[in-house]
């Protein structure tokens, strides 16, 4: 968006996308809602960041709204739930959604354009499930196509929480450094765990 010559902005949700839109629409001059049906404003990053070893990633949070409290044309709404109603009574000149993605429970992704058509969904959980404390009791099997640090760090979760867990994932070694370095260590971190049987597996005999 162009500098901001006093148009106003109603942002809806106040996670890592919605924090960051207010706190750059903010220096551009516009006047800035952001509203955000929870109690506190980080959206995924205020549960991610209670995950072991991943307590830095607050940092998301804590810098942009220490930026974003220092302007006095930004207003933040917690515990504030908005309907097309509400957004509409508003009157704001642009409205931004920023209340971010859902996992889903038959597997179609990045790497899966088809659903997996024998999984049960009632026997199927999400990490969104598993950061808000929703995951039945027993053995968990984790199936991590992510390429990336949430499957094993989740296995190290519950392994913690005295949970078996069997953790299928791939694992990309690559030369130099990359974002799957991370996702490197909390595998072998995961694999360390005695509760924790992790395979790790080539990605294309998935396909």
């Amino acid at each position: 968006m162009p500098a901001g010559t006093g148009g106003s902005v109603l942002i809806v949700g106040a996670g890592p996308a919605g924090l960051e839109a207010a706190h750059v629409l903010g220096k551009r001059g516009y006047q800035v809602a952001l509203a955000d049906a929870a109690k506190q404003a980080s959206g995924r990053v205020l549960r991610e960041s209670r995950l072991p070893g991943l307590a830095q990633w607050a940092r998301v949070r804590d810098y942009r709204l220490g930026q974003i409290n220092r302007m006095p044309n930004v207003a933040l709404y917690l515990d504030s739930r908005m309907q097309e109603s509400d957004v509409r009574a508003f009157g704001a000149d642009h409205v931004l959604i920023a209340t971010g993605p859902r996992w889903r429970r038959d597997d179609i992704g990045r790497w899966h354009p088809q659903p997996i058509a024998t999984l049960n969904p009632s026997g199927v959980y999400t990490p969104d499930d598993v950061l808000s404390g929703r995951l039945a009791a027993g053995e968990v099997v984790i199936f991590d196509v992510d390429h990336y640090y949430l499957g094993p760090v989740i296995a190290i979760k519950l392994a913690g929480e005295g949970v078996r867990v069997r953790l299928w994932t791939t694992l990309l070694f690559g030369g130099g450094k990359s974002r799957h370095d991370k996702k490197k260590s909390f595998v072998l971190k995961a694999k360390r765990q005695q509760s924790v049987k992790a395979t790790v597996v080539n990605f294309s005999c998935l396909e």
